[in-house]
Formats: C-alpha cells, sequence, structure tokens
C-alpha cells in the first residue's frame, strides 16, 4: 500500500487486506465486439492492480461472442498474475443484463465494473475502494466533471441527464454518473430487482444506501468505435422513464385533461352559433377540426399507454435476463 493512500487498515469485512481467502474486490468487465481491446485492457487492469492494497479478481462477460473475442481473451489471460473468470452469455442482452450476470455470481465484499474502451482513469477505482473500506458507505458513483467524446454524442448526454436528474432523480449530480462499485448488500439489493426493458444506473440510483460521488474527466475513446448506436440510446431513455417515473402518464392526464376543456369550449361555442344561425355551412368546419384533434389526442393516448403495456406484457412472460452458455474461471 502507498503511504500517501486513504486506504483504512482493513476491509469493510473486517480481515486484512492481504487475507487472500476473501475475495476484498471484484472487476466486471462487460465485452462486445472488443477482441481489439483486450490488450491494453489488461495492461489497464495490471497498472490498476499495482494501485491497490489486496489481491484483485476480474469477471470478463462476453455479452456475445461474435468475433471470437474469448479465444483471444483466453490467450492472454495466461500470462497474467490476477484471479479471472469468464461468462460467455448465449447472445447480446445488453449491458444492464450482462452486468446483473456477473453480480450475481460475486462473492467479493466490494464489486466495480467498467468498459473495455477505457474512458475511465484507474484512480476513480482506486477512490472507490477507498471509499468503500468504510462500512458505513455501499455505493460509490463516479460523475464526469468533463468529457472527449464527440459532440452529439456529448450533447445527447447532456440532454438525457438534464431530464433525468430533472424528472426522475433530482438528487443526483446533473450529469449523471458513469461507473460505480456496489458493497455487498448493494450487489444484492440490486440483483434482487428482476424486471426487465430496465435502466441498470436508474435502479442503483433508486436503491438508496449511503453513498459518495468520485468526480473525473472522462477520457476518449483510443481504440475502435462504440457499439452503442442510437437506437439503444432511445430505448435506454424510454426505460428509464417509463421505469422510473409516472411523469408520462402524468403528462398525458394533463394534456387529455386540456383536450377535454378545449373540445368542450370549442363544442359549446358551436352550440352557440347554431341557435343564433351564424353557421351557413353546416357541419363542415366543426366536423373537420374536431376530427383532427381528437385522432391526434388519441394517437397520442395510445402510443403512451402502450408503452406502459409493452414494459407490462415483457415481464409477464417471466423469461430470464440472460442466459449464461459457459463459465470459465482461473485455476
Amino acid at each position: 500500500m502507498k503511504p500517501d493512500s486513504d486506504f483504512s487498515s482493513e476491509c469493510r469485512c473486517g480481515a486484512d487486506w492481504i487475507d487472500q481467502s476473501v475475495n476484498h474486490y471484484e472487476l466486471v468487465v462487460p465485452m462486445y465486439k472488443a477482441r481489439e481491446l483486450i490488450s491494453e485492457l489488461l495492461v489497464y487492469i495490471e497498472e490498476l492492480r499495482k494501485k491497490l492494497p489486496c489481491a484483485i479478481s476480474v469477471t470478463f462477460v462476453l455479452d456475445g461472442d461474435i468475433d471470437d473475442t474469448r479465444s483471444i481473451l483466453l490467450e492472454s489471460l495466461q500470462y497474467v498474475a490476477f484471479k479471472w473468470k469468464i461468462l460467455k452469455l448465449s447472445r447480446n442482452f445488453g449491458v444492464g443484463p450482462a452486468l446483473i450476470a456477473a453480480f450475481e455470481r460475486s462473492n467479493a465484499c466490494i464489486v466495480t465494473a467498467f468498459g473495455a474502451d477505457l474512458q475511465e482513469p484507474d484512480a476513480v477505482f482506486v477512490q472507490f475502494l477507498e471509499v468503500l473500506s468504510d462500512p458505513e458507505k455501499h455505493i460509490a458513483l463516479g460523475v464526469r466533471k468533463s468529457r472527449e467524446d464527440p459532440f452529439f454524442a456529448q450533447k445527447a448526454s447532456q440532454i438525457y441527464w438534464f431530464l433525468f436528474t430533472r424528472f426522475i432523480s433530482p438528487d443526483l449530480p446533473s450529469g449523471g454518473f458513469d461507473v460505480c462499485a456496489l458493497s455487498r448488500e448493494a450487489r444484492i439489493s440490486l440483483c434482487s430487482m428482476e424486471e426487465k426493458n430496465t435502466n441498470i444506473t436508474a435502479q442503483i440510483d433508486w436503491l438508496g444506501f449511503s453513498r459518495e460521488y468520485v468526480y473525473f474527466d472522462r477520457q476518449s475513446r483510443k481504440i475502435g468505435k462504440s457499439s452503442w448506436k442510437i437506437s439503444r440510446k432511445i430505448k435506454l431513455f424510454m426505460d428509464s422513464f417509463y421505469g422510473f417515473t409516472d411523469l408520462p402518464i402524468v403528462f398525458l392526464l394533463l394534456v387529455s385533461s386540456l383536450g377535454i376543456l378545449i373540445t368542450s369550449v370549442f363544442g359549446l361555442l358551436i352550440l352557440i352559433s347554431w341557435f343564433l344561425g351564424r353557421i351557413s355551412v353546416p357541419g363542415y368546419a366543426s366536423v373537420i377540426l374536431l376530427q383532427i384533434f381528437s385522432t391526434n389526442l388519441i394517437l397520442f393516448v395510445i402510443s403512451v399507454v402502450s408503452g406502459y403495456s409493452t414494459r407490462a406484457f415483457e415481464n409477464s412472460k417471466a423469461r430470464p435476463r440472460f442466459i449464461v452458455e459457459a463459465i470459465i474461471e482461473s485455476k
């Protein structure tokens, strides 16, 4: 341990950091189309390991292996100095289910996760361990101070987190969080939430627990392109709002109420005009306007309600969130 570190003398479980019979700190790395990232990823983990007071274990989750990541990773892991495990999922289920698959199989006192594209400095994960070595803290969240991503990616993220912190979780920092670390208690609570079509970051925030924020500058992606497509970002946005706030249905009720009020006033004016004999062409304008307004209102209502019913239907099917095809562990 470095003399200027802020680590407590022992792990939150009460065991000494050097006690290798305890899995103190586990790193989880979801991987999808990541074969070209493996070499730099393992160097990154090795450098991080040297800065920690305890041994680490690493779980690599292959969220669908379509580019032979598994064989390259297995070959590279022959030379590492840490315990490791590979979870191969039967197909690409998404980053949230991939993380839950690893969390469910973890026995670590503290678990953290980060992307194989390595956009977070390793100092963040050192600080996570420092924070959660305190048994009174259960969640550490990594919050961006700045980011070097492309312009449109930055703006999309800013809009998403503005809406998220405005309508779902006002207590979060305005930029939200990218990475986190969880105590055993927080991890078990997270894994008990068996809902589908959800947002794991919103689930972590919903857990509550005592927490601390770690601020960092997000680095640009050095290798390859992100597989996080716009369609997935839109789905994440919808899952967040459908799953963690009643704002859409409240908004729908307000719009519907406004629509009823407007159409009622409009209908009353038409009725008065008809009594006064001021309508020369019977019914044409009123029928057309009412049809346009009511049709649009009905379509809007159906689209919002269908979002809720679709998610209820998905949960009612009781399909697993993921399927683990194979598990390979170091000896």
